[in-house]
């Protein structure tokens, strides 16, 4: 029998997948729908913070949609502080698709 606290893992995994999903299908309703009101998205390269309202005006404006994001499911972890979850992944690098060019991050 699985304890409360795999049961709240599995379905914050659960959430973690839909945000990629409608990442890559830029589905601004669902992304609306899954973020926090004070959700920050940080960029590792370059430090930059976006908010909840910075990435979803992006994604509906179509300035910023993903070509593909590969990542590694099998390496992630859910860590709990408080109140606040996080998950934990690394990625192979998103293709970023931008009105006048393409950009890959490696």
């Amino acid at each position: 029998m699985d304890s409360a606290h795999d049961t709240d893992t599995r379905q914050i995994l659960a959430c973690d997948e839909s945000f990629f999903t409608a990442l890559l299908a830029a589905d601004h309703g669902l992304l609306g729908t899954i973020l926090a009101d004070d959700f920050v998205i940080i960029d590792v390269l370059s430090g930059q913070v976006t908010s909840r309202s910075e990435l979803l005006g992006a994604i509906s404006s179509g300035q910023l949609r993903f070509a593909e994001i590969r990542r590694h499911t099998a390496e992630r972890t859910v860590r709990r502080h408080d109140s606040a979850t996080v998950v934990a992944a690394g990625l192979f690098g998103p293709t970023v698709r931008m009105p006048a060019f393409s950009l890959s991050v490696r």
